[in-house]
């Protein structure tokens, strides 16, 4: 009995100082919230509210920054000047004011940006896309088409220029970057929640399309056609206009060149429509007309649709009409409608 007695009692002693132990430890924990990453970072990384996150650690002397409920707010802007693994402590030693002074052998540089994509405009801290500008086609060449460079996020940004610090490599790519574009970079607001990668995907895909699709247009009427000027004439393609014809119209019509007029609105008295004068589609490609003309055709035909506000239109006209018979009773009718509805507008 005796030797159950002192067995039970171990037992009971060994309880208490089990719980003692635990009840002790837990006393003198000194476990406190720190700040740490929420992700790896690396060098030169400015920090911003989401890559604060809350953790407990047991600290000693180790360098660190306690957490509070603001400590994202209060730590946005400061660059890294180390790298910081995920969940690693951030320590005052590891900050430096960003865009204000650079990080160990950082350099110094100002890159202007085109923002004539953002409307609402970009500020300081906005994740944009980073963009070639690309160059269009023309008869000096077939361009490149527009293109997304990077993503950033926009730090030491005073509304067209950013100024930041990077590593030597960095500082090389981005002082030349104006130079080799052969333009200002321009930038594309990310949207919210948006995927960049699969945006810049999807926008690299579009904007190679329609690059390849504009080589074509700068010549639609095949290679012979550069070899049929004759000497000092000028090349100009115009648009036309072809819903006056229903059935359409081809290379060798004889059509009636208009001008689509201009009706009456307001203030504004507008102009009738009319026929500019006769010609024959030489070189047509649906929606283009191909010209080869003298310096001074060239300047009327260039400026055509400018000076009208509209592509000029085509009327088909069967061979062997009396154009200048047509054209006079077609600007009669025309004339007719414009003053009746120059008179219906002023009427109110």
């Amino acid at each position: 009995m005796r030797r159950v007695l002192l067995a039970a009692l171990g037992v009971v002693l060994l309880a208490g100082s089990v719980a003692g132990f635990y009840l002790t430890a837990d006393a003198f924990d000194e476990r406190i919230d720190v700040a740490v990453t929420a992700g790896p970072l690396s060098k030169g990384h400015v920090l911003s509210a989401s890559d604060i996150a809350r953790a407990q650690a047991y600290l000693g002397d180790i360098p660190h920054i306690g957490w509070t409920p603001d400590i994202g707010d209060a730590l946005a802007g400061f660059a890294l000047t180390d790298n910081i693994p995920a969940g690693g402590l951030i320590g005052p030693h590891l900050l430096a004011v960003s865009a204000s002074e650079p990080i160990g052998d950082e350099l110094e540089v100002v890159v202007p940006l085109d923002t004539s994509l953002a409307p609402s405009g970009v500020a300081e801290g906005d994740a944009v896309l980073l963009l070639d500008p690309g160059v269009p086609p023309s008869a000096d060449g077939a361009g490149r088409p527009r293109s997304v460079l990077r993503v950033m996020e926009l730090r030491g940004f005073d509304g067209s220029n950013v100024h930041m610090f990077v590593a030597p490599e960095e500082w090389v790519w981005w002082r030349s970057l104006g130079t080799r574009l052969g333009a200002t970079p321009m930038v594309l607001p990310l949207p919210l929640g948006g995927n960049a990668a699969d945006l810049a995907e999807r926008l690299n895909r579009l904007w190679a399309t329609e690059h390849a699709q504009a080589i074509p247009a700068l010549h639609p009427f095949g290679d012979d056609w550069l070899l049929q000027a004759a000497p000092g004439e000028l090349e100009v393609l115009v648009p036309i206009d072809t819903s006056l014809a229903p059935s359409g119209v081809a290379e060798g019509d004889s059509v009636l060149l208009i001008d689509p007029g201009i009706a009456p609105s307001g203030g504004n008295a507008g102009r009738p429509r009319s026929v500019l004068r006769a010609l024959v589609l030489e070189h047509y490609q649906p929606g283009v007309l191909g010209i080869w003309a003298t310096p001074e055709e060239w300047a009327w035909w260039e400026a055509l649709p400018s000076n009208l506000g509209a592509a000029p239109m085509v009327l088909r006209v069967a061979p062997g009409t009396d154009v200048s018979h047509v054209s006079e009773r077609l600007n009669v009718q025309w004339q007719s409608q414009w003053q009746r509805a120059q008179a219906r507008s002023a009427a109110g």
